[in-house]
């Protein structure tokens, strides 16, 4: 009896080192060895789980980290150092680890998309990455897309590639196309011509003689810019005590009301 009582403690101790049964019973497991039971703060939240088999996404909380990279973040938060030189060593193994130039690690996709625009925007200058979000004189999408008409690419082939296909690349194809439906996201391009310049990342000078401007720019079915304002009226058409202009219908421009500025009170009358 004693040797098979034995064997059973050896057996059972056995199926609960194994990993597939020791999670079916990780409760009795921790109340067995003191420990109390891990928190589950997603249920606490009220927050509801799931299985995901669509891929590595932002809004679906990214990916779930493997126990290593965990252990290395919980070792990490025991020391202060200056957040920026963390940031950057941590880009040079990254960078390493890839075979490429360099790395940045961001909060997500949506922040990677806008700090690598930022950084095609900007450069290396840091007077204009200090005055971003403020792009006046710095170099657009449109510039780029001016490129590749310099270079030969039909003005048709320029629009798909900067709309439809990159909506399609980010998984995004409720946008990039006016089919009925879509969001009334519109922007209205004038094709200039002329002789243009464009600078390439080396400061080499690309000669061109059609580029685009933007003259209109539509969110969500709302006028939001408006170069040189086609949409507006024109003043001479107007009465002469006319306030705000625009139908909110359509209108996403904030307009003051055309009041004039207050006069400060003349001066008292000397006697």
């Amino acid at each position: 009896m004693t040797r098979l009582l034995t064997a059973r403690r050896s057996f059972l101790g056995l199926l609960a080192g194994l990993p597939w049964v020791g999670g079916l019973t990780p409760l009795k497991r921790a109340a067995a060895a003191g420990t109390p039971p891990a928190r589950d703060v997603i249920k606490e939240l009220g927050v509801r789980s799931f299985i995901n088999a669509a891929g590595t996404f932002t809004a679906m909380t990214g990916s779930l980290m493997a126990p290593e990279v965990m252990a290395a973040m919980q070792a990490a938060s025991r020391k202060f150092v200056k957040l920026e030189d963390l940031h950057n060593a941590a880009g040079k193994r990254i960078a390493e680890l890839l075979h490429c130039e360099a790395a940045l690690v961001t909060a997500g996709c949506a922040s990677a998309l806008s700090l690598a625009t930022a950084a095609c925007v900007a450069g290396s200058d840091r007077e204009r990455i200090l005055r971003l979000p403020d792009t006046t004189g710095m170099k657009d999408m449109l510039n780029v897309m001016s490129k590749f008409l310099a270079l030969g690419l039909p003005v048709e082939d320029v629009i798909l590639r900067s709309t439809w296909n990159p909506a399609r690349a980010i998984r995004q194809e409720q946008l990039g196309h006016l089919s009925v439906g879509a969001p009334g996201d519109v922007a209205v391009l004038r094709l200039e011509t002329g002789e243009f310049g464009f600078i390439d990342s080396y400061g080499a000078r690309l000669r061109g003689t059609r580029k685009l401007t933007c003259e209109l720019t539509l969110r969500d079915g709302k006028i939001v810019y408006d170069l040189n304002g086609l949409a507006r009226p024109e003043w001479t058409t107007l009465p002469k005590d006319y306030r705000a202009t625009g139908d909110p219908r359509w209108d996403g421009i904030r307009i003051s009301s055309g009041r004039p500025p207050e006069q400060p009170p003349p001066p008292p009358d000397k006697k």
